[in-house]
């Protein structure tokens, strides 16, 4: 399987910009961490599609929807828990790992925290096992 295989050529992620992260965090939803806690945002978007059987709906993707979403902090996390009903509704617990190139390229954190972490084969070399839960996001 060719690397970024799913990923349109030209959204792909500018393998020179990876930067490791030893330490990071990933929302998830429940106290056990599954390979679906990794998969990318389009791919999440996709299958809501697909449940909707809505067809005249067209989900358009930006870069940033086929990695996976880290933060930088586990406040980065708790902030977006705090503002948005939505996240909270959606995720209870919070994963720490780290960021390795033979998984994918994960791009330096944003002002807000934000690591987006493109995996080369989301399915088949997914970062869960990378990860452990740490902490539920409501329990301080």
């Amino acid at each position: 399987m060719d690397k970024f295989s799913y990923i349109p050529e030209d959204l792909r992620p500018d393998e020179t910009l990876h930067t490791d992260h030893a330490q990071c965090f990933r929302a998830i939803k429940d106290q056990t961490i599954t390979k679906e806690d990794f998969f990318p945002t389009f791919h999440e978007k996709r299958m809501q599609k697909a449940m909707n059987k809505v067809e005249s709906v067209k989900v358009c993707f930006k870069q940033s929807d086929y990695s996976v979403s880290l933060f930088n902090t586990i406040d980065k996390i708790k902030k977006i828990y705090d503002v948005s009903p939505i996240f909270r509704k959606k995720y209870n617990w919070v994963a720490k790992g780290f960021t390795s190139r033979s998984r994918g390229i994960s791009y330096a954190a944003s002002k807000n925290g934000h690591i987006d972490y493109f995996l080369y084969d989301f399915e088949g070399n997914n970062p869960y096992q990378d990860f452990e839960l740490i902490q539920e996001i409501n329990n301080e």
